[in-house]
């Protein structure tokens, strides 16, 4: 009996102490714009840059392929790869023809940088049609009505091609190409109208009151969240993680509370 009470008594003083030192993984989500770094390359103008194009367009015909890249700014946001829970690219259909029910398209990381205004078939690529990392990438079918959101998931491109997306961006693509004339089919996708333009959704885990992502709450943070408010220091990551009183504000009081908590026993971040 009397052992047995040991045990439960040791029991009890481990879960009160892990009550003290667990803190809860929350969800954070992004959204990210491509900030107008957009263009189609063509094959049938190989050298032809079409920034002024009305929107983005994949197309396959033989010899007469259209693919298009885009780059989102991340806005200097470097997330643990293993946070990432979850990340689709969204894109406008408003246009497309010769298939029916569902056109599918492809998504890769592009390995070479681009600029919209002089990118073409031929531009800046080592390979025509653009630099892209076909080891991983994913689908998605276009529907054959138009005027509907589509998504990818890009989640596997994020986790693991991380710098590809961050410096190069996306290129988009059909995964046969070369349809035999006379009409192979096509889908346009808005790039320029602010209502319906592309963006990339990143959903990811942060810890609260780790504002450094280094994978603790400790003073560290506090002197983190201090210096991004007081000398303008780098912003928390994400920027969640610092309210950690949960006002829906990152302030002072933010900094008193996380210091009371490491130094006064103080209550933990929310």
């Amino acid at each position: 009996m009397c052992c047995a009470r040991r045990v439960i008594s040791l029991a009890i003083v481990l879960i009160l102490s892990g009550l003290f030192i667990i803190q809860l993984s929350l969800a954070a989500r992004y959204i990210f714009r491509p900030e107008d770094n957009s263009v189609s390359i063509d094959q049938r103008d190989p050298n032809v840059n079409f920034v002024y194009e009305g929107g983005i367009l994949v197309a396959s015909e033989q010899n007469e392929n259209a693919r298009f890249v885009i780059h989102f700014d991340l806005d200097g946001w470097v997330p643990d790869a293993d946070s990432i829970t979850q990340a689709d690219l969204y894109l406008y259909h408003y246009r497309g023809g010769n298939y029916t029910d569902s056109y599918t398209i492809d998504v890769y990381s592009l390995t070479s940088a681009f600029n919209e205004s002089t990118a073409t078939w031929n531009f800046p690529w080592t390979a025509p049609g653009g630099d892209y990392d076909s080891s991983i990438g994913n689908s998605a079918g276009v529907p054959e009505e138009w005027d509907n959101w589509v998504s990818w998931d890009v989640t596997e491109i994020l986790k693991n091609r991380w710098g590809n997306v961050v410096n190069c961006g996306f290129l988009f693509k059909d995964p046969v190409e070369d349809t035999p004339p006379p009409d192979g089919p096509y889908v346009r996708f808005h790039s320029q109208r602010k209502d319906s333009l592309p963006y990339l959704e990143v959903k990811s885990t942060y810890l609260s009151g780790d504002a450094n992502r280094d994978g603790q709450a400790d003073l560290a943070d506090v002197i983190y969240i201090a210096n991004y408010l007081l000398k303008g220091g780098s912003s928390p990551v994400p920027r969640q993680a610092a309210d950690v009183n949960c006002d829906a504000y990152v302030n002072l009081s933010d900094v008193i509370y996380l210091a009371n908590y490491k130094l006064k026993g103080g209550d933990p971040p929310c």
